[in-house]
């Protein structure tokens, strides 16, 4: 792996909770205390084993702090990464010589990151399931005021992934880890359209760092879902070098594209109505499934078909742009921001004509560059289905309406050019979306 910009240390071995001391001292000088944050679960898998550790080699850690969960429709506690417990943490940690220790999946450790980085300090971060990217990932994903954002952060000083831990974590979180990695397939098809624009040039250290061994950790499914050591840590190491291509970067690109923006907006969607949602990674599989069958269906379009959808679907001007949003959204607290989001994004007039023009010209390039980036739909349903991942709406507790609407919310929710602006310019976004939503090819299933 590339040499981080945040991260000094990354340890990932058996036993390796065990060396969490020796990095704590070597890291921060004498009179910092660490403080273990964690959720009831994952204090249980090595809360105590931790704190012990600790206190054997004299770093008097004060008592660990469990983020209090709040309670879903289902009566169940859950933690969520948003201001409400970056706030929490914050307090703890500010004006003191404590510094953060993670210990938990991407929730637990955004909330960390984010909480430290307001309080200018570093953290350690202590992964307890091979289940995302964020790890080593520059910025923290914090939903705050309903809105779903990327904020910025550094990623911590150290990472120390006890692999045993990682091939112990709950089945559903190594799954979710394998969705996760497999939006990494479809992102990298998104900056490849966004490339070819002109829009986002592809820095070509930070995309071998995530797509060059990708295939390979993803073409063990079966393996994978019978906790393989190997195939696990395949996993786990993906997910850690996208981490690493994203502090490269300072930039979530190489890990997120419409996929992700999906994902973002189903969330979005379940936290406005107060329902529980599924892991970010099984929101992320399926959206990255969403992603495949999209970008095959633009696939199919010829030189012609462009000409017919600019002729036959002239873009509106702003004010119907923003009359059309307004409406979308209603009296949601995202209307403002999406505005904002989408003003930035708008393009009219000679604008228009000229990244029309570039589309035309470069139409075979963008065409054969991701046909040969995706995966075939089919295939691609069939190591999710292999790995115990999400393939239908309803695997994800989504309603034929809910689904609908973020894949429509999803362009308007981020700056980042993906296939769905791409598609809007063209004017075709609204048909291709209709036969993904409305046949039975693709999906068939929802809640």
């Amino acid at each position: 792996m590339a040499k981080a910009k945040d991260t000094e240390i990354l340890i990932i071995k058996d036993g390796a909770l065990d060396l969490v001391p020796g990095v704590f001292r070597s890291l921060w000088p004498e009179g910092y205390r660490p403080l273990v944050i964690a959720d009831r679960n994952t204090w249980a898998i090595a809360g105590p084993a931790l704190q012990a550790g600790l206190e054997a080699e004299g770093l008097h850690p004060v008592e660990g702090f469990l983020i209090p969960g709040q309670l879903t429709a289902r009566g169940e506690s859950e933690v969520y990464a948003d201001d409400l417990s970056v706030a929490r943490v914050r307090a703890l940690l500010e004006g003191n010589d404590q510094i953060g220790i993670s210990l938990g999946s991407g929730t637990i450790n955004d909330i960390v990151k984010r909480a430290s980085f307001e309080c200018g300090k570093r953290y350690l971060s202590i992964p307890t399931a091979p289940s995302v990217d964020g790890y080593t990932s520059f910025g923290a994903s914090i939903t705050v005021g309903g809105f779903k954002r990327t904020l910025p952060c550094p990623a911590p000083l150290a990472v120390v992934a006890d692999s045993i831990i990682l091939r112990e974590a709950p089945y559903p979180m190594i799954a979710s880890g394998y969705g996760d990695l497999a939006a990494k397939v479809t992102a990298g098809a998104d900056w490849l359209i966004a490339d070819a624009l002109g829009v986002q040039a592809i820095d070509r250290e930070v995309w071998s760092m995530v797509q060059d061994n990708l295939r390979e950790e993803l073409a063990t499914p079966a393996k994978v879902a019978s906790r393989d050591a190997v195939a696990v840590e395949g996993i786990f190491s993906g997910l850690i070098a996208t981490g690493l291509a994203m502090q490269q970067l300072q930039d979530s690109r190489p890990a997120s594209g419409a996929d992700h923006l999906f994902s973002h907006a189903w969330e979005m969607g379940k936290l406005a109505t107060h329902r529980p949602h599924a892991s970010h990674g099984f929101m992320v599989a399926v959206g990255s499934l969403v992603s495949t069958a999209i970008m095959t269906e633009m696939l199919k379009l010829e030189v012609r078909d462009l000409r017919g959808f600019f002729e036959g679907a002239p873009r509106l001007a702003w004010e119907g742009r923003k009359a059309q949003l307004s409406s979308f959204f209603g009296g949601s607290p995202g209307l403002q921001e999406s505005l904002e989001i989408c003003r930035l994004k708008h393009l009219e007039g000679p604008a228009l004509a000229e990244r029309r023009a570039s589309i035309l010209d470069g139409w075979d390039r963008v065409r054969a560059v991701v046909e040969r980036q995706i995966l075939p739909f089919e295939l691609l349903r069939s190591m999710f289905k292999t790995v115990g991942a999400p393939i239908e709406a309803s695997d994800i507790d989504l309603t034929r309406d809910e689904f609908r609407r973020g894949i429509h919310h999803a362009q308007m929710i981020r700056t980042r050019y993906t296939v769905l602006d791409y598609l809007y310019e063209i004017g075709a976004l609204d048909s291709i979306c209709s036969i993904i939503l409305d046949g039975r090819t693709y999906f068939r299933g929802f809640a």
